[in-house]
């Protein structure tokens, strides 16, 4: 084979994969997917705040152990300097 050969099977390959791609992407799409009847009311012990930081970039992770862990960047409330 020839490079050019080479080149219209890549092509050929692409254009098979982008056709695919959009058929799966069609057959999962929701039109009417309604995010506000998925959102339930939650108790106030489940947010976590701090009175004296505020709080920002939270991350939770499931630990080795089972146990679930926030890592999070915190900074004391007051006058913010810029």
């Amino acid at each position: 084979m020839n490079n050019m050969q080479i080149i219209k099977i890549y092509i050929l390959q692409l254009l098979i994969l982008i056709g695919v791609v959009s058929i799966v992407m069609d057959a999962h799409a929701q039109d009417d997917l309604d995010l506000n009847k998925l959102i339930k009311p939650i108790d106030s012990v489940n947010i976590f705040k701090d009175e004296r930081f505020y709080s920002w970039c939270s991350s939770v992770i499931k630990g080795e152990d089972g146990k679930y862990h926030m890592f999070y960047s915190r900074w004391p409330h007051g006058k913010r300097v810029l």
